[in-house]
């Protein structure tokens, strides 16, 4: 439940809101926060990290651990 107040604000309630969209965003979205000071290399890594992430998951097997059957690594 978000309450919103203040003295620019009058009190705000989304507590009866069903929004499954929204919802399911918040499941599922990555949000990485970035400025002008990030080099092009910092990106790519940032992005190869999730993908590796993602592939471990991916993998994971019926024990809920990602990466291959040995060793839980997928390189």
């Amino acid at each position: 439940m978000i309450i919103i107040t203040g003295s620019y604000f009058t009190d705000v309630s989304y507590h009866d809101v069903h929004c499954p969209n929204a919802e399911e965003g918040f499941d599922t979205v990555i949000n990485f926060t970035i400025n002008e000071f990030y080099t092009e290399k910092d990106i790519d890594e940032m992005g190869q990290a999730v993908e590796k992430i993602a592939d471990y998951y991916a993998c994971s097997n019926d024990n809920g651990t990602g990466g291959d059957e040995t060793n839980g690594i997928v390189e």
